[in-house]
This record gives structure tokens, C-alpha cells and sequence, in this order.
């Protein structure tokens, strides 16, 4: 039996990482006209059309279908003019093209915070969700809708919906109308007693849509997701505890369907059709394409499936046919795929897959390659070697993208990837076997051997984990000086590089001016950005090397937003912040905390004379005494400097003794540097925003409770005269608080992600004028409201 295990280390791309050429012992013959990839040009063209279609959407807003007829002129001109058919077919037609099939910009509706009802076509996969482990319960199923129906009429947008998994079961394709929990922002619930009705109008992907729902429930019982994740690439119904371990020993890629996948099951295929008598094999090569389509459709039909499967079937297609694939067919492949399911780089998806292609590229010889995937019909030699090349390999060039969003890597990565890939592929095979023997034998028959997988695919990686440099964090460096080393990794590694002399030299003085680079910048810009992504703050201010941080939480994720937090502080090379302030003790604005302390990422902690009143203060506060963090207490009316920064404590909240809520211990807080002034709010109340005793204009300002309505905001920012209003949350605002901003007029909304760099002179400080300060006396002597909301006499 001739050794196929060359083939279980590979990626699709593997496959693909075939030159030119006529091989030595292949019996393959070679078509001479097949020499440069006739795709390179129209893929290149139709990814600077996708980039570009955001400048053609300012002239023509929502109009793509003159680019279309653009593009079908050019076409029936080349068509008709020989010598002009190269130039327009392979140039200025995938241009038009691409700006006409790039995806829409996300467009959120504006919907009220309280219940509504609403109907909409189903646009995206419905996919399960899983928050948090322990109950089955916990499972819910996410969806994008798109043409949504209110009560008014028609409204304009996006929305995304989260129902309980045995409530809705449709696909794409299909309209339902639901009735929305009361809540904000883009993503709501589905109330379970307000009605669910579906038109069960699914088109062929809601057909497989559904059958994957469906796959999913009974294989939940007895794989507990792991058939789900491997199979149906439904990996939200796995803990998220197990998806963390397997980022963090460079596994994550396992959980994905993509290349990997694909390729796993075309080396099943190809391996049985060798064995195969010559007819039947015939026939099983013609198969062999659907199932990759099925296995694509039952998936969910995702950009990175999409894309191994077609660049799958053009190898399968191109060795039957006595032609094979160059590197330049493979990448202008993989591009033209990423494109036309609208996720072109720079998505990071499609950045890091043709990064790590590029890197299997530059790792082929001038050899045979098809004998690395069994493809050819001669005897190969088997060993690690191949696959442990190619694996780090695709392991410096993916991670040469991969930096500029994640400093995580595990050097261990590839040889865990092989180390793992038996119980991948039993996975796989318990799957396709219990599904052909569905009509025999039962799922739940297999309940044994799933246990079996589980306890292997669970206790590797755990115990991969706790080798030494797992997860290893890069030192903060900036992401451009981290791709040049991988580059050159990627470089020595395939034998590309071998005058070691010259090198030396150039790689030095490049990452030196790449280190320079962001230190001159951070000298002349004030930089302000919102870190939060869902239901948390983390307002980042930096100028010159002074580094403030304003909260720091997020309760969407288990880990509180520390890594969102963190990975975006060491894409900025920032080691270290000088001041954390906290504003009051909830989770979503202190819940990165623990994992900031740890890493030892702060220098200081700044809070409110009352904030330890709470355990969850309390709890924040003893560790930071335990790994010897300072922690500076505000107290009102107090101005110190902190590096390029003035502070001013305009309120440090409402006294202990007056039992205030977590909320109510927010202070106000006003940041003077660059030449710019900042206000931050935190939570805060009423009566603490009614006591800013300042006069605008203010350059910056954090509207408080994350934009939510709150009672005298209105009044609060007709002094301050904000020209930038900050938000934290992902747009839009809601209808009450927009319609207390309504009679402002010069502001602009700033939501999560935000990035706002400003170019200012050094030193200068703004005058704020302050006005009667007898606007603190609310701290003495509360109003009779607010004494009646406390119960105090």
C-alpha cells in the first residue's frame, strides 16, 4: 500500500504549489502552450475594481449596475475587435466587473430600543452561537437579514437576529417575521413569545442550510460539536474555552473549514480512485468534484471553502487533463475567488490564506511536486520531512500577514498540526461513515467512538499548551518590522536566499527604519480610538509617549475585551500604559483588567475615592496590590500632569455615605494636551453631568452610558459644544438619544473602532473657561429628587 501520509500534513494549497514544467518519471504530457496563467491579469484587475468601488459608490451611492454595463460594452468591443481583445477582456472588463460584484458597505437600521416586529429575507448562513460552556441550552442561532418590513413600511439596512436554536429552523432565502426583544444596536434578540412566522421559501443554500441545522442537533448529543465544527464548520457550538487553547497552540486553523479540509478529503478521494479498476475509475473522478461541491454547500458555502474547493477541482482537473498548475495560476485563482465572494484582501481572512500560498510557493523545488500528494503514479519516499517544510513553510508566510492583527504565535504550530491530524481525520471519517450508514445504523450507535475522538482532540492541544512559548507574544515591534522578519524566515527557510553577507546588512537597516518609522509619528500626533467592539468602553488616548487609557471591558467576550485590548496595543508597539482609569466597577468597563494586570501592561491605575465600596472594585484593587500596581485615588478639584497630558478632576462622583450606585461613582474627568481637550464621562449620572462646572468649546467628549438615553444630556452638552462626540457602541445611536442631539448641529459621532489622529504642535495647552462653581454643591447638599431616589430622609 503505497504511503499516504505526505498527504494528511498538506493544505490544499500544497496541492496547488505546482510549477510548470515537464517532470522526470511523470507520465503526464506536458501542453506547450500552457506556459504563463492566463488569469493573472483579469484576477488583478478585478481586485483593484473591488478596491476602487468604494470611490465609484461616492459618485453613484447603491448604483453598481453602470459599472456592469460597462463592463458587458468593453467585453462585446473586445469580442468584436480582435486586436483590442486582450487589452479589454483581461484589464479594463475585471475592473468594471469588480466594482460591480463588491459587497455593499454594512449598513445598520435604526430601529427603537423597545420591542418591535419586524420581517426580513434571510442573507447569510444561519449559524449556532455559544456565549458561555455548561448547559446545551445555551446554543442560539445567528442570522443576517436584509429588505426588512417594520410597521411603518420598508426600512433601510441591516440587521442581525439571535433566537433560541429551537425556534427558528430556515435558511437562506427565506422570510420570516419576528417579533424583537426590547434592546440596542445592531444585533437583537428574538422574543421566544412573541410569534415566529416563516414563508419556508429557502433557495438551494437554504436547502443546505437547513440540512446542516439539522446535522447539527443530532450530532450535538453525542460529538459535542466537534462533528459540527470539523464537518459542518459550525465551531461556535464548541466551548469557548477549547477554541481559545486551539488559538493558542496554533490550531485555530483546524476549526475552519478551508483549505485543510478540502484538502484531507481530496487525498481520501484520490487515494480510493488508484485503487480503483480503470472504469470504475473514470466514473469516480467525475464524482469526485461533486463531493467537493457537497461538502462545500453542506458547510455553509464560506469564502475560504468556496475558494480550496475551486482551486481543488482545477488540480484534479488540470492533472486528468495532462496540465498542471503554476504558482502565478494559483494565486491569480485564489485572488479571483476571494473577490467574487466579496472578501478581497485587505480582508484578513483572504490576506493571511494567500500569505500562507505564497509561502508553499516559494517552499517548492524544481523536483516533482505531485508526488508530495500522491497525485503521481510513481513510488515516492515518505517521511516527515516534506510535510514539516511545507507546514513551516505556510507558517512564515501566513504569519507574515497575520501580525497585523494578532502578536499570538506558537512556533510549535506545525508539528502539533501533524500531531493532531489522526483525530481530525477519524472525525471526518466517523462522519461520512455514520452518514452513509444512516439508513442501517443509527447516530447514536456511535457514541463510543465519538467519546473516543473527543477525549484525544480535547487533552492534545491542553497538554501542546503547556509547552514552553505556548502562546508566545511577539515583542511590541511594529507590524511591518515583523513581516520583513518573517519574509526573510520564509526566504532562508526555501533556500531563496543564500548570500547571507548581503542580507545581513539590508535586513538591519530596514528594521531599523522600521522601528524609527512609528516614533517619529508619535511625536506629532494626538491619537484618540475607541478599543471596545460590543457591550463595553476602552477609550485609548496617546500623544507624544504618554499612553492614557479610560476603562477597559467588554462583556461580549469571555475574556472581558483583554485580548481585542491587548492585540491592539502591540499593533501600535505600545508596551506598556502609563494610567488606567477606571470609571466605576462594572464589567463592561473593567472586565480586560485582570489580564492587563497580568501581563503587566499597566504602570498605574487611577480610580474614584469610593470605588472599592463594591467586591467587584474590591477584587480589582487586590490584585492590583498583589503584582505591586500603584493605584492613585481622584479626588475632586485636584490638576496634575501625567507626561504630555494636564488632568483636571471636575467630579470624582457621589460620596459613599450617599449610597451611590456602581454608576453613580463615574467621575468627569478633563484631559488637556496637544492643544485639544477631552471630557470623559464613564456611567455618569444626572446629577454628577449636571455638575460640570466648564464652558465649551471641547474638542472631544464621551457621551456617557454609551450613548444610551440618559436624563439631562441635552442640557449637559449645550456648554461644552463638543466638536467630536464619542460613543461606546456600534452604530447607530438610539432614536431618544439622537433626538437630543438633534438641535446640535457641529458634532461628529464617533462608535466603536473609531480612529482619530490629529496633527498638533508641542507643548500647548487650551484654555477652558470654568464657570460658577457653586454647581458642586449637588455633592453637599443633594436635590429633594435625588434624596427621594436614595431614600434618604
Amino acid at each position: 500500500m503505497r504511503p499516504f501520509f505526505n498527504s494528511l500534513g498538506h493544505n490544499v494549497e500544497a496541492v496547488l504549489a505546482i510549477p510548470d514544467g515537464d517532470y522526470p518519471g511523470n507520465s503526464l504530457p506536458y501542453k506547450d502552450h500552457f506556459h504563463f496563467a492566463p488569469v493573472l491579469w483579469p484576477a488583478l484587475f478585478l481586485w483593484l475594481g473591488t478596491l476602487s468601488s468604494a470611490i465609484w459608490r461616492q459618485w453613484l451611492p447603491d448604483q453598481t449596475l453602470p459599472a456592469l454595463w460597462i463592463a458587458c460594452s468593453f467585453a462585446a468591443m473586445g469580442l468584436l475587435h480582435r486586436d483590442l481583445s486582450g487589452l479589454l477582456l483581461q484589464t479594463i472588463v475585471p475592473f468594471f466587473l469588480g466594482i460591480h460584484i463588491a459587497p455593499l458597505p454594512w449598513q445598520p437600521v435604526d430601529l427603537p430600543s423597545a420591542p418591535v416586529r419586524i420581517s426580513g429575507e434571510v442573507i447569510s448562513p444561519p449559524r449556532f452561537v455559544r456565549t458561555r460552556s455548561g448547559s446545551p441550552n445555551t446554543a442560539q442561532v445567528r442570522m443576517k437579514l436584509d429588505q426588512l418590513i417594520g410597521a411603518t413600511g420598508p426600512l433601510h439596512g441591516h440587521l442581525i437576529i439571535e433566537s433560541p436554536a429551537d425556534l427558528l429552523h430556515v435558511g437562506r432565502g427565506s422570510r420570516i417575521e419576528v417579533q424583537l426583544n426590547e434592546g440596542e444596536g445592531v444585533l437583537r434578540k428574538v422574543s421566544r413569545y412573541g410569534g415566529v412566522h416563516s414563508d419556508a421559501n429557502e433557495n438551494l443554500l437554504g436547502i443546505f442550510d437547513l440540512l446542516r441545522q439539522d446535522l447539527s442537533r443530532r450530532w450535538q448529543p453525542i460529538a459535542h460539536g466537534w462533528a459540527s465544527a470539523l464537518v459542518l464548520g459550525e465551531r461556535k457550538l464548541l466551548p469557548p474555552e477549547i477554541i481559545d487553547t486551539y488559538r493558542e497552540t496554533g490550531l485555530a486553523h483546524l476549526l475552519a473549514i478551508s483549505g485543510l479540509h478540502v484538502g484531507l478529503l481530496l487525498g481520501i478521494l484520490n487515494s480510493l480512485a488508484r485503487r480503483l479498476p480503470g472504469r470504475i475509475r473514470k466514473v469516480w473522478t467525475l464524482i469526485i468534484p461533486l463531493i467537493l461541491i457537497l461538502q462545500t454547500l453542506l458547510s455553509g458555502a464560506d469564502a475560504p471553502a468556496i475558494r480550496a474547493t475551486t482551486t481543488a477541482i482545477l488540480v484534479g482537473w488540470g492533472f486528468h487533463a495532462g496540465r498542471v498548475l503554476s504558482p502565478i495560476h494559483t494565486l491569480s485563482i485564489c485572488m479571483a475567488v476571494w473577490c467574487m465572494t466579496g472578501k478581497a484582501p485587505p480582508d484578513p481572512g483572504a490576506t493571511i490564506s494567500l500569505s500562507a500560498i505564497l509561502g508553499l510557493m516559494l517552499q517548492k523545488q524544481r523536483d516533482n511536486p505531485l508526488d508530495e500528494m500522491g497525485l503521481s503514479r510513481r513510488p515516492i519516499k515518505s517521511g516527515w520531512t516534506p510535510p514539516i517544510r511545507s507546514g513551516y513553510a505556510a507558517f512564515c508566510g501566513a504569519h507574515a500577514a497575520l501580525v497585523w492583527w494578532s502578536p499570538l504565535i506558537c512556533f510549535w504550530g506545525p508539528l502539533l498540526t501533524l500531531l493532531i491530524l489522526p483525530w481530525v481525520m477519524g472525525v471526518l471519517l466517523v462522519a461520512v461513515v455514520s452518514l452513509m450508514l444512516l439508513p442501517w445504523i443509527p447516530l447514536e450507535a456511535w457514541s463510543s467512538f465519538w467519546d473516543f475522538l473527543e477525549v484525544g482532540l480535547i487533552h492534545l492541544p491542553e497538554a501542546f499548551d503547556r509547552l514552553p512559548g505556548t502562546p508566545f507574544v511577539l515583542p511590541p515591534l511594529s507590524p511591518f518590522s515583523w513581516t520583513l522578519i518573517f519574509t526573510v524566515i520564509l526566504l532562508f527557510l526555501t533556500s531563496r536566499v543564500r548570500s547571507v553577507p548581503f542580507a545581513i546588512p539590508a535586513i538591519s537597516i530596514a528594521l531599523i527604519t522600521s522601528l524609527w518609522i512609528p516614533l517619529f509619528l508619535q511625536e506629532t500626533r494626538l491619537h484618540v480610538e475607541l478599543f471596545s467592539r460590543g457591550r463595553g468602553q476602552a477609550l485609548f488616548i496617546a500623544a507624544g509617549r504618554t499612553r492614557l487609557l479610560f476603562d477597559a471591558g467588554d462583556t461580549s467576550t469571555h475574556d472581558g475585551g483583554y485580548s481585542r485590548i491587548h492585540h491592539r496595543l502591540w499593533n501600535m508597539g505600545v508596551r506598556q500604559i502609563d494610567a488606567l482609569f477606571l470609571s466605576h466597577p462594572h464589567l463592561d468597563h473593567q472586565g480586560a483588567v485582570p489580564g492587563l494586570i497580568q501581563q503587566g501592561v499597566l504602570k498605574r491605575i487611577v480610580v474614584t475615592g469610593s470605588y472599592d465600596c463594591f467586591a467587584t472594585g474590591r477584587s480589582v484593587l487586590k490584585l492590583a496590590h498583589r503584582y505591586q500596581i500603584p493605584v492613585t485615588r481622584l479626588q475632586r478639584g485636584q490638576i496634575w500632569k501625567l507626561g504630555e497630558f494636564r488632568i483636571t478632576v471636575i467630579s470624582d462622583g457621589i460620596p459613599q455615605h450617599l449610597g451611590p450606585t456602581a454608576n453613580d461613582l463615574s467621575p468627569l474627568l478633563l484631559i488637556e494636551g496637544a492643544g485639544k481637550a477631552l471630557l470623559t464621562t464613564g456611567d455618569a449620572t444626572a446629577p454628577v453631568l449636571a455638575s460640570t462646572p466648564i464652558l465649551g468649546p471641547l474638542d472631544h467628549a464621551l457621551l456617557p452610558h454609551h450613548g444610551a438615553p440618559t436624563e439631562g444630556v441635552a442640557s449637559w452638552l449645550g456648554p461644552l459644544q463638543p466638536a467630536h462626540l464619542w460613543v461606546a457602541r456600534k452604530a447607530p445611536i438610539p432614536r431618544q438619544t439622537k433626538f437630543q442631539l438633534n438641535q446640535y448641529s457641529d458634532y461628529r459621532i464617533l462608535f466603536h473602532g473609531a480612529v482619530l489622529k490629529e496633527n498638533t504642535g508641542f507643548p500647548t495647552e487650551k484654555d477652558i473657561p470654568f464657570m460658577n462653581t457653586r454647581l458642586f454643591v449637588i455633592f453637599q447638599m443633594p436635590s429633594s429628587a435625588y434624596r427621594k431616589a436614595k431614600g434618604s430622609p
